[in-house]
């Protein structure tokens, strides 16, 4: 089992067009080991997310989520942890709505919020 490490997470997406015929989302989530963001760790992308969920059991950390998407061409889940219940909820929330898994009509841009994050 992989330890957590605490990262710092941006979420990336052009705003939704209402012109466009495509529902592709090229979101992307870069990580940071720092929340002054000048080293960049990595990014996930998620232009092929199919699943956001929650509401799970975590022995350690009470405020977990995961995102599933393809990595490499390949099927990969991660992870993370928020501080708070109320972080937990606008990131699922924020992510299901830029990547098209909900039918809100709220745009979000840009969040920068502290996460724990564990790769699976």
């Amino acid at each position: 089992m992989q330890q957590w490490r605490r990262r710092y997470f941006v979420l990336y997406a052009p705003p939704v067009s209402t012109t466009s015929i495509t529902t592709d989302c090229h979101a992307v989530f870069d990580y940071f080991d720092s929340d002054r963001q000048t080293r960049k760790k990595g990014s996930i992308d998620l232009t092929h997310c199919d699943e956001v969920r929650c509401n799970f059991e975590s022995q350690n950390h009470p405020h977990v989520f995961w995102i599933r998407t393809k990595h490499h061409g390949h099927d990969r889940t991660y992870h993370l942890a928020a501080d708070t219940e109320e972080e937990l909820n606008k990131w699922v929330e924020t992510l299901c709505h830029v990547l098209h898994l909900d039918n809100k009509c709220e745009l979000c841009a840009k969040l920068c919020i502290v996460l724990h994050f564990k790769i699976l």
